[in-house]
């Protein structure tokens, strides 16, 4: 009869902790987390609360975004059962939220470690090491999870990602392939894979090139007005060299009400390949006034300028082009060759002769072309040179001997052969005063005061191309 008593009790004890967890799943279920709460702290003491319970109360506070208390909570429900993977990732989660990433990654550790096929934790685990930045351990995990189901979309764009950022972008490419495959309708996947394909355009800039057009064309099907797709169409066209389609589409945009920089910036960039410098300025204008410290549209607008009317605001551009930048040798050439074009626009020979010298300094491959720009300060012919201003005399010859002393050096390079005739010939007119005034040198000065003698053979050598 005991017995019987005590297992009718047991059972009884059974049934009411049976209701009493019917009752929480179902505060939990109803969004009732206050309630469930109150339910529990003031029924069972708090030293009492673990197991089930302890969970229950955890998800609870998780629920109000209370992660301390759910953290403390989820650890008592560990505590009964140390290898429940669902306790393990639960507390591990509290833990990340609390900035707790050391304990946080060591939960999830000892969850994989349990069951390394567990698809939460594996997703959790390669999210937490992309937050680390933490990239090829990431890939690892994703990767794991993309051989459980290799049609995953999301897994196969975030190994593609992964890659991306490891800076294997050809494999990367692989996974946005697949991934787009999978899904053409996607206009963000088809961006990220275009973005892509560009990147890998000088490895075969055919193929890359005509493969993001497809894919866009593709895309674009599914999400005709779709603003970075649209974007993307124009941003090839341009680097196609296809600059007026650039150009088009990217005013059908704004036309559209699109006033995104991007679009501004391209229409800039397309009309400055084409030298419509005029009806380019009032985009460049507002690119420029979008933020002023931005190098490219100070120097777009002050090319442009220079080109067309405004020549005293262009040097002004430069000038505040060079303030913002800290310049390499390419930048501080390409700034001053700006410079000495529009000074000898405005005829300012003495200052466009200084900035084409300082460019030619400060650059390798383009010297002579600077050179020829130098030489081009000084035209004479032989009616003109009784008359010629003295002033240039120097300056001039200098301009010649260096622009064909260059020539001399770099042979092999495809001058124009009208430039060298000409600077040739320029000697010759000096060699002839030098056998009238019976001198065997002469001095030249650079445009930036320094002088120097040449001598009559150099003048012959050099005019005779030897």
């Amino acid at each position: 009869m005991k017995k019987l008593l005590l297992s009718i009790l047991y059972c009884l004890a059974g049934l009411g902790l049976h209701a009493q967890s019917a009752q929480y799943k179902e505060l939990l279920l109803n969004g009732k987390n206050k309630e469930l709460i109150q339910l529990i702290l003031s029924e069972i003491p708090e030293e009492q609360i673990a197991g089930d319970t302890a969970r229950s109360l955890a998800q609870a506070y998780e629920g109000l975004l209370k992660y301390r208390e759910a953290h403390t909570y989820y650890g008592r429900w560990l505590l009964a059962d140390s290898n429940s993977i669902d306790a393990l990732n639960a507390t591990a989660r509290m833990a990340l939220q609390l900035g707790r990433i050391e304990e946080g990654k060591g939960l999830y550790g000892k969850a994989y470690s349990i069951d390394s096929t567990h698809f939460n934790t594996g997703l959790q685990l390669a999210k937490l090491h992309v937050q680390l930045k933490d990239y090829s351990k990431a890939y690892d995990y994703y990767y794991t999870l993309l051989l459980q189901d290799t049609t995953n979309i999301s897994l196969l764009t975030s190994v593609g990602d992964c890659l991306y950022q490891m800076g294997e972008r050809w494999d990367a490419r692989y996974f946005y392939e697949e991934a787009v495959s999978l899904n053409k309708e996607n206009a963000s996947l088809s961006i990220i894979l275009i973005n892509t394909l560009l990147e890998l355009r000088e490895n075969d800039p055919k193929f890359f090139m005509e493969r993001a057009m497809t894919v866009c064309d593709t895309a674009l099907q599914y999400n005709p007005r779709n603003s970075g797709l649209i974007q993307g169409k124009a941003m090839i066209h341009y680097l196609g060299k296809n600059y007026h389609a650039c150009d088009s589409i990217m005013r059908g945009l704004i036309a559209a009400g699109d006033s995104s920089i991007v679009n501004y910036r391209y229409i800039c960039l397309a009309k400055f390949e084409q030298g419509i410098f005029f009806e380019a300025l009032p985009y460049m204008e507002h690119y420029y006034q979008n933020d002023t410290t931005n190098i490219e549209a100070v120097m777009l607008l002050a090319i442009s300028l220079g080109r067309t009317y405004d020549r005293k605001r262009a040097l002004l551009l430069f000038d505040r082009a060079e303030e913002l930048m800290y310049p390499t040798k390419e930048q501080i050439s390409d700034l001053a060759l700006q410079r000495g074009i529009v000074h000898q626009a405005n005829r300012n020979i003495a200052m466009a002769a200084s900035h084409y010298w300082q460019a030619a300094q400060a650059t390798g491959i383009h010297r002579r072309d600077i050179l020829a720009r130098l030489v081009s300060l000084y035209p004479i012919n032989r009616r003109q040179w009784d008359n010629a201003d003295p002033a240039h005399y120097s300056p001039r010859l200098f301009a010649n001997v260096t622009y064909l002393r260059t020539i001399n050096k770099m042979p092999t390079y495809r001058e124009v052969l009208s430039n060298i005739e000409y600077s040739q010939a320029i000697l010759s007119l000096y060699l002839e005063d030098m056998f009238f005034k019976d001198v065997d040198r002469l001095q030249m000065e650079s445009p930036d005061g320094k002088r120097e003698w040449v001598t009559y053979k150099e003048l012959q050598e050099l005019s005779s191309g030897r």
